[in-house]
């Protein structure tokens, strides 16, 4: 869970567990990731630094793709970003929080048009090659608001779907 400036977690399979602060490595990545501006737009107002590594090939995808290299001086972190090379859409991001730490790759898949903006609605996101999560999107409606509680810490693990004031 992510508001903005603060990050918390708990695991799922103990629910025992508490609520707590998540390790600033992944803290950072997710402060990263919940930006909707796109990350090759803004990586200089987050202190950035790119790279163009070239064109190379990778398993996910049939044609040729851009690597750069996004690299984070205060922190070390990296974050390689592959594109298309003929479509030049994302289609795999790895982000390394600190040099030598395992990658978290995430994979942009089946990228359709809404309102004119090009959504990928599917995203994989898997580490050492096990897949941590897949996220398929049915629909996108743009401009919708949210009240502010849906990205509040919970106070407990009990969902609660009653409307809060």
């Amino acid at each position: 869970l992510y508001d903005g400036r603060n990050t918390w977690q708990w695991l799922q399979h103990d629910v025992s567990t508490r609520i707590e602060p998540m390790p600033a490595a992944i803290s950072s990545w997710m402060a990263r990731e919940a930006s909707f501006s796109p990350i090759l737009a803004t990586y200089q107002e987050t202190g950035q630094q790119a790279e163009l590594l070239g064109l190379s090939r990778i398993p996910e995808n049939e044609f040729l793709v851009y690597q750069i290299r996004l690299v984070n001086p205060r922190d070390e972190s990296e974050i390689d970003v592959f594109l298309d090379s003929i479509s030049l859409l994302e289609v795999r991001r790895d982000f390394r929080p600190q040099p030598g730490a395992a990658v978290l790759e995430t994979l942009f898949d089946d990228y359709r048009v809404v309102d004119g903006f090009v959504i990928p609605f599917s995203v994989t996101n898997r580490m050492n090659g096990n897949i941590l999560s897949v996220t398929r999107i049915n629909a996108v409606t743009l401009n919708v608001g949210f009240p502010r509680y849906y990205f509040e810490a919970p106070t407990s693990r009990q969902a609660n779907d009653s409307p809060r004031p």
